[in-house]
């Protein structure tokens, strides 16, 4: 998954055919200047993947409003992201309810991430990064997660906060459905220093398509 709202940059990394879609919270549409219905808009006529995107509130009655409102807008393709506290659990409980599938997010516990599961969340949003920063073991976490993926069978672990290609392949590694990544480490995952001198190389080395 690619973790922007820059339509630009989600069509030409869409175009490399390895995403399934595309993660946003609000300050990434913050900081791209676009508004949740703009950008899912932008994305009905050519977007085929699935769109996390995220509901908030001051209680659940009122998350669950806002969740209802934008996965009528796109509700193929519409995962609503919602903060796993304890009115944001509440909130999806009550909207797996209604068969809204929804992504616990910003979860940083094993018990936490129970919780969530309990809730009938569709998907777990642990912050790799972010707890490895504050102390924790994200890699424990994830080998928890993964147990309760494998055990539940209907939720599955979506990696965020992801800083470098050694976090994303520590997550590989333990076997989580998926991970988002931010546009500049998948950048830099797609040009490899050492691929770009080899295939310059060869293209080099290549006949002209002229030459006889």
């Amino acid at each position: 998954f690619l973790d922007s709202a820059d339509i630009e940059t989600i069509k030409k990394f869409w175009d490399t055919g390895i995403l399934c879609g595309v993660t946003t919270n609000p300050l990434i549409l913050s900081s791209s200047g676009i508004r949740p219905a703009e950008l899912i808009n932008n994305l009905r006529n050519w977007f085929k993947g699935k769109l996390f995107i995220q509901a908030t509130g001051e209680n659940a009655d009122e998350i669950v409003s806002n969740a209802k409102n934008l996965f009528n807008l796109m509700p193929e393709t519409i995962i609503i992201k919602i903060s796993s506290t304890r009115i944001g659990i509440e909130a999806i409980s009550k909207l797996a309810q209604e068969g809204i599938p929804t992504a616990a997010t910003a979860l940083f516990g094993t018990v936490q991430g129970i919780c969530a599961a309990e809730a009938n969340a569709s998907f777990l949003i642990p912050f790799y990064d972010r707890l490895e920063r504050s102390g924790g073991n994200p890699v424990l976490l994830l080998k928890d997660l993964v147990l309760l993926q494998n055990e539940t069978k209907k939720t599955k672990i979506l990696v965020a906060s992801l800083k470098n290609a050694q976090q994303i392949e520590n997550c590989l590694r333990e076997k989580v459905w998926g991970v988002t990544v931010p546009p500049h480490l998948l950048e830099e995952i797609l040009h490899n220093p050492l691929t770009i001198i080899a295939d310059e190389n060869f293209k080099k080395a290549s006949p002209s398509d002229t030459e006889e």
